[in-house]
């Protein structure tokens, strides 16, 4: 069968992400990307044309987990980021910021999968890679 219509699909849960630099002054940047959606239920291709979108919606997703550290907050980089399109920065900390412990908040809804009209019903699997590069970008 196939999917007449497009659909979002929201997200219902979204762990937390967190960050520690113990104090290198090179700063950071926090990349994700999504692989293509196999279908896993043994029958049909993947997914054609499924965007993974993540879209934080905190006014202030990033925080120190020390409420006393000195140095400067990590950049939460605008929303939304599509994950299906490759490496997606989504963090990023300028040389001497972001040191210490960071965690960044999401809210349950903040990612959704969007799959455009025609493709087969079934089960589906993407995996989400996150990559800490010791370089602001």
């Amino acid at each position: 069968m196939y999917s007449v219509a497009k659909n979002t699909y929201a997200s219902t849960s979204i762990s937390k992400l967190a960050l520690t630099n113990p104090g290198f002054s090179t700063g950071w940047t926090v990349t994700a990307a999504a692989s293509p959606f196999t279908n896993t239920s043994g029958t049909g291709a993947g997914l054609t044309g499924a965007t993974l979108t993540l879209d934080n919606t905190s006014t202030a997703p990033i925080t120190a987990d020390d409420s006393t550290n000195v140095s400067t907050l990590p950049s939460y980089i605008s929303s939304p980021d599509d994950l299906s399109a490759g490496a997606t920065k989504v963090e990023d900390a300028a040389a001497g910021a972001g040191v210490g412990a960071y965690t960044t908040t999401y809210a349950p809804t903040d990612a959704s999968l969007y799959v455009p009209a025609g493709n087969l019903q079934g089960s589906y699997s993407s995996t989400v890679t996150w990559t800490l590069t010791d370089a602001p970008s």
